[in-house]
């Protein structure tokens, strides 16, 4: 069901791919679920059909993903090139997430509105992480904030990114930005396994089973 999400065709794809492989492992949508997503579809849609009209191949920004290009940069393409405007991604982001954290409410069983609401902070910390460590996950588009790992780790990459761009990079600015990208890289790695451990002290081990299958445990 899940999001693209941001993007997330490409951007809505990536929004909505994540959408689509996150769904792979969720029962069947409720009447309300079923009608979200069938407005992220529709979205999608628009998205793809904007893109070919402007001549741009969906499967060449899948690819940049593919290779390790930011989400947020495809987005932020696409909003600038008008295949999507920041309102559009805001509202797709926001039904994402709620469709997302829908079904995994239903699927960890959880009826109490008190014991989501003290386990939902901690889910939400453990997707922020595994987005900042990997951005390729389909999870990485179901939450838009940033811990400081995430964003010194964000940082990081786009500095390394633009180092090798650059023809003119000396081996000790390789160096330094390396160095830089990997301690970033530990530091957001250590933020991840610490948000894993907080959640799964209080979760059951049905619902550790469950999470882990979904992609947010190990």
């Amino acid at each position: 069901m899940v999001k693209q999400f941001a993007a997330l065709v490409i951007f809505a794809s990536i929004l909505f791919t994540s959408v689509q492989a996150f769904a792979q492992n969720q029962p069947a949508p409720s009447p309300d679920q079923q009608a979200m997503i069938q407005q992220m579809q529709q979205m999608g849609q628009t998205i793809m059909q904007n893109m070919q009209a402007k001549g741009m191949d969906p499967q060449q920004l899948f690819q940049e993903i593919q290779n390790g290009t930011d989400p947020a940069d495809i987005q932020q393409e696409l909003i600038d090139k008008g295949i999507i405007d920041q309102a559009t991604v805001t509202q797709m982001q926001a039904n994402v997430q709620k469709l997302a954290f829908s079904q995994i409410r239903t699927q960890l069983n959880i009826t109490s509105d008190d014991e989501w609401a003290a386990l939902e902070p901690m889910i939400l910390k453990v997707l922020a992480a595994t987005g900042a460590v990997d951005r390729a996950s389909p999870l990485a588009g179901l939450i838009t904030s940033q811990s400081a790992a995430a964003a010194d780790l964000a940082k990081a990459t786009r500095a390394l990114r633009a180092a090798i761009k650059d023809p003119t990079t000396s081996g000790d600015q390789f160096a330094t930005l390396l160095q830089a990208y990997r301690d970033a890289r530990n530091a957001a790695r250590g933020e991840l396994k610490a948000a894993r451990s907080e959640l799964i002290s209080v979760l059951t081990v049905r619902q550790e089973g469950v999470l882990t299958a979904l992609g947010l445990l190990e």
